[in-house]
């Protein structure tokens, strides 16, 4: 018996998800999150929407950071989906085709709430101008927002608890990227992804980055502060040990290496090569 997402709350007893709520999700991924939908095809077929159900929930709740100019929009969208998760977990009424996918991945796979709740937490923090004093609280927002999808990521390829090292350096490695490729768009909402105290090394503050395009010479410094850690965290996935079921959810990271170091004259990768990274990576095992 299908489920219809169009009328009114979805109840989940012992009904699956029918074949509408998982087009819509496979849709979101691949218009939202490209690299990641190709990563899926290298995943287990039995696996597959599994993976899609959880990158169309992160790709949802990342973008509030980048869409929303008003905090409090932003952190009411974040409370919508903190219920939706609660009523995963308890039973409750699900309200969107997302939200209805990933109950049915957390049932078939045993996923852990904990990192859900870990990493809402820490997209609460994409809300706020300066959220990071030091670098040791923007790594803790890196592992938090970014290892928890991928640790969970791995958990549906079955590599279990197996893989946690290695995720927390594949999504430390890949939100670090997106700090630096959309730090543009960042500054133009006054959000500054970047540690306070390496601004202040570098002679700048956070006023210089929301001025981006005007300081972008002063805060090229800051940039390969960052880059030069995207590395070092590719580098540590690589030297990690992890089952090879894990690498379909591990290969995206390894798009972190083009990480801009000037968000105004940065070219784009082309799309097939971003591809053919993702598919070296999962032969190799190697980012």
């Amino acid at each position: 018996m299908g489920l219809c997402v169009s009328h009114g709350p979805i109840f989940f007893g012992e009904l699956l998800v029918d074949e509408a709520v998982w087009k819509h999700v496979e849709e979101v991924v691949a218009a939202g999150d490209p690299d990641h939908y190709v990563a899926t095809f290298f995943a287990p077929a039995a696996r597959r929407r599994a993976l899609l159900a959880l990158y169309a929930f992160d790709h949802e709740v990342s973008r509030i950071g980048l869409s929303v100019r008003e905090p409090m929009a932003g952190h009411i969208r974040l409370a919508w989906w903190r219920e939706q998760i609660s009523a995963i977990y308890t039973n409750g009424p699900l309200v969107a085709p997302v939200p209805a996918a990933l109950s049915e991945t957390v049932r078939a796979h045993a996923l852990p709430r904990e990192l859900f709740d870990r990493y809402l937490d820490a997209r609460g923090l994409d809300l706020e101008e300066t959220p990071f004093d030091d670098e040791k609280a923007m790594a803790a927002h890196a592992r938090a927002a970014g290892g928890a999808i991928v640790q969970l990521a791995v958990r549906v390829l079955s590599a279990g608890e197996r893989a946690d090292v290695a995720a927390g350096h594949a999504g430390a490695a890949t939100l670090y990227a997106g700090h630096l490729n959309d730090a543009a768009a960042f500054a133009a909402r006054r959000r500054c992804r970047f540690p306070l105290s390496w601004l202040a090394d570098a002679g700048v503050n956070a006023e210089d980055f929301f001025a981006l395009r005007e300081r972008s010479g002063a805060l090229r410094p800051v940039f390969a502060r960052l880059q030069a850690l995207v590395r070092t965290e590719l580098g540590a996935l690589n030297r990690a040990r992890f089952p090879t079921t894990a690498m379909p959810g591990l290969a995206v990271a390894t798009l972190a290496r083009q990480a801009a170091i000037d968000p105004f004259s940065a070219t784009a990768m082309p799309s097939w090569q971003r591809l053919a990274r993702i598919a070296f990576a999962n032969l190799s095992w190697r980012v």
